[in-house]
């Protein structure tokens, strides 16, 4: 089990902890028996750009650790190859040049509210927290363009819950997934009886339901 791992993510500083170890030991350094980290341009470019290296990788069982629904899966945790890229060119429509100009003025609406909030803050003589600020952004953005419609998260507050509880899972993950490998390895009929059960839902869902705008972007068409 990768304890070094478990031990920083429990803590939170597992980010600090791997810059500390590439300053000490340079770009490349194994933190596991079967994990290394890259901190390098070129290393970027290499691993997850076009390249015939890129090509012959494959994201690990990690990925597989926390499926949101059985056998489903989406670009982010699509181990094949394959499906990986047939899932990416579904995608790669939305993300064009034309698709993005058109959407240009959403996104600068949102940076105009998030650019307030900082002018007001900086007159008022008081600290803002611009991590906050960016997540909020993000998922304002985010609104826009997949649903027609703002989460008013820089402007309200009642949504802000959401970054938190990403937060707390993605460091929950970091923790859960490494324990689930080694268990589940050791234990293959564990693995069985978690696939299987029913698990809860979070019972934030309530505040999503207002109805949602007109205006939402037509289907794309894929050819």
């Amino acid at each position: 089990m990768n304890r070094y791992t478990v031990y920083y993510a429990y803590r939170g500083d597992r980010h600090l902890a791997l810059y500390k170890a590439h300053e000490k030991y340079g770009p490349v350094i194994r933190f596991a028996p079967n994990l290394i980290s890259f901190n390098s341009a070129s290393s970027l470019k290499t691993l997850y750009g076009h390249t015939p290296l890129s090509r012959s990788l494959q994201k690990s069982q990690f990925y597989s650790a926390f499926p949101a629904v059985k056998g489903v899966y989406n670009t982010h945790n699509a181990i094949s190859k394959a499906e990986h890229g047939r899932k990416r060119r579904v995608l790669s429509a939305a993300f064009s040049d034309a698709a993005l100009k058109s959407v240009e003025d959403l996104v600068l609406n949102n940076i105009d509210v998030f650019s307030s909030k900082v002018n007001d803050a900086v007159k008022r003589g008081a600290g803002v927290d611009m991590g906050d600020l960016f997540s909020w952004l993000t998922f304002d953005v985010m609104g826009e363009l997949c649903f027609g419609k703002s989460f008013g998260m820089l402007t309200e507050g009642t949504t802000r819950f959401v970054t938190d509880l990403i937060s707390q899972a993605a460091h929950n993950h970091y923790i859960a997934c490494p324990l689930r490998v080694y268990i589940f390895a050791r234990r293959p009929l564990l693995m069985i009886w978690e696939t299987e059960r029913k698990l809860p839902t979070i019972g934030h869902i309530e505040t999503f339901q207002s109805p949602l705008p007109n205006n939402l972007p037509r289907p794309l068409e894929v050819h």
